[in-house]
């Protein structure tokens, strides 16, 4: 980021000397701008993120309710698309294995290419 000139895209005026080396903005207005500006942003990537892991418990708490908990299910049986293998809030340790967390949901994937899903919280 270019420190000589205001963070705001909209602002041309150049950082007066007198402002302190952190200062992103050419007044004391336009740098709280800016900084709400960067909170928002931050509140909305993680907003996302939590509709994302609320979205995905959801569906392993629909499976469990369909093929029921602690029960082996089959991935092959499962719609390729049905769900984001990528989001995980944690791990946990079941049955002497590592399972991975899904908000209040666990499952444990098996060599023979089986989940088992579980209440963890």
């Amino acid at each position: 980021m270019d420190k000589s000139k205001c963070g705001l895209e909209w602002c041309p005026k150049p950082i007066p000397p007198g402002r302190h080396g952190n200062a992103g903005g050419c007044c004391p207005e336009h740098s709280a701008l800016i900084k709400a500006l960067k909170e928002q942003a931050r509140y909305q990537e993680k907003a996302l993120l939590t509709k994302q892991v609320k979205d995905e418990e959801k569906k392993f708490k629909q499976l469990a309710e369909i093929f029921g908990y602690n029960k082996a299910i089959k991935i092959g049986d499962l719609s390729p698309n049905l769900l984001n293998w990528s989001i995980s809030t944690g791990s946990f340790q079941k049955e002497g294995k590592t399972g991975i967390a899904v908000g209040c949901i666990g499952y444990i994937t098996n060599d023979d290419f089986t989940i088992k899903i579980y209440k963890i919280c």
